[in-house]
């Protein structure tokens, strides 16, 4: 897939699994101390080009994603497991809070736990759900900082398009 900005053609690789080809390796420490290996990626909206990240820094169940600058933190840091998206500040997995599966659902953080809510897929330039089909997107087309995520009927906005790069190590 290509996606044109500013000028820029970004080429983004995107297997079927849901893997990110060539892209960094990073081998580090889960919490529970089992060493995994993974493509480190910045998931970037298409409508502001700012980072998806986790709220705060939050590390709790429940931590709300948004949109901020990217700025290279470790907030804004995700990697596919499967067809899980998983943040490398405390390895947990983005979620439809709540399993809502209904318009303006919000996205959040949650222990890996297998369900729909925290199943993924790329169609295209959208992110979507595995539990409703329904995109990922910035709620209200926001293009500031702190901007919420949530879930919605796909119709092409680039509110719901995203593009991926990888993270220099």
């Amino acid at each position: 897939m290509k996606f044109m900005r500013s000028g820029r053609i970004v080429a983004i690789a995107v297997l079927l699994s849901g893997a990110i080809a060539a892209v960094p390796q990073t081998a580090s420490a889960s919490p529970e101390g089992v060493r995994v290996t993974r493509s480190v990626v910045n998931i970037h909206s298409i409508l502001n080009n700012k980072c998806l990240e986790i709220r705060n820094s939050d590390i709790s169940n429940g931590a709300y994603a948004g949109m901020w600058d990217c700025w290279g933190g470790v907030t804004t840091h995700w990697y596919w497991d499967g067809d899980q998206i998983r943040s490398m500040l405390n390895h947990k997995c983005l979620e439809i809070r709540d399993s809502i599966a209904d318009n303006g659902a919000y996205v959040s953080m949650w222990d890996c736990w297998g369900g729909p809510a925290t199943r993924w897929y790329m169609d295209g330039d959208l992110i979507r759900s595995k539990l409703n089909n329904k995109c990922l997107e910035v709620r209200d087309s926001s293009v500031d900082n702190g901007a919420a995520v949530s879930m919605w009927d796909c119709w092409g906005g680039a509110s719901t398009r995203w593009y991926l790069t990888p993270v220099a190590e």
